[in-house]
């Protein structure tokens, strides 16, 4: 069990303010003036009302919250939800809405192609990223293999010809291709 990190925040209004903290957990648990909007990894925006608190249980890598008026929020960010549920102030009140927000750009990345017997880059780290699709070409002569960038020996997933797999995460990874041809891949990122 880790121990909670808490965070005491100046935000300005209209100024986004983003927090790398890596954590399974979240919580607002001071009941600042306005509303706050919290994006976990740039995917979906949560709303706090004034007065009320939120609870996320939902594994993420950076915080951007941001507000309409200067205010001071006391946040806290976990392993383990008993360190975040413990200190918020009864749970979710107020209002909350989620929202998906449209990214901003799609990036023009060209077809990854990967040499057999190899293992290549299959796209890099990107802090700005919300999302990013991995189409494996059908043709491909059989399964690759996943791995988190820079590492040669653990493989974290098969992708297998004609299957698109979807990603959310701020990371890299690489590929390794051990078919007996080369193996093409099709990247759509989003940010």
């Amino acid at each position: 069990m880790s121990t909670p990190r808490d965070y005491t925040l100046d935000l300005v209004a209209g100024t986004p303010r983003e927090l790398g903290a890596v954590g399974r957990f979240f919580g607002i648990i001071e009941a600042p003036a306005s509303a706050i909007d919290v994006s976990l990894d740039g995917a979906s925006v949560l709303r706090r009302a004034a007065g009320g608190s939120i609870l996320v249980a939902q594994p993420f890598q950076r915080i951007r919250l941001s507000t309409v008026a200067n205010q001071t929020v006391r946040i806290l960010v976990a392993d383990e939800v008993q360190d975040v549920s413990g200190a918020s102030a009864g749970g979710a009140s107020g209002s909350i809405a989620t929202t998906d927000l449209p990214a901003d750009s799609v990036s023009d990345i060209a077809p990854v192609v990967v040499v057999t017997a190899t293992e290549a880059a299959l796209f890099a780290a990107n802090l700005a990223r919300r999302r990013i699709a991995v189409h494996v070409d059908s043709a491909n002569a059989g399964s690759c293999y996943a791995r988190p960038a820079g590492a040669s020996v653990n493989n974290i997933a098969e992708l297998q010809p004609g299957v698109v797999y979807n990603f959310a995460g701020l990371y890299g990874l690489d590929v390794r291709n051990d078919t007996g041809a080369n193996a093409t891949f099709y990247i759509f990122e989003e940010s």
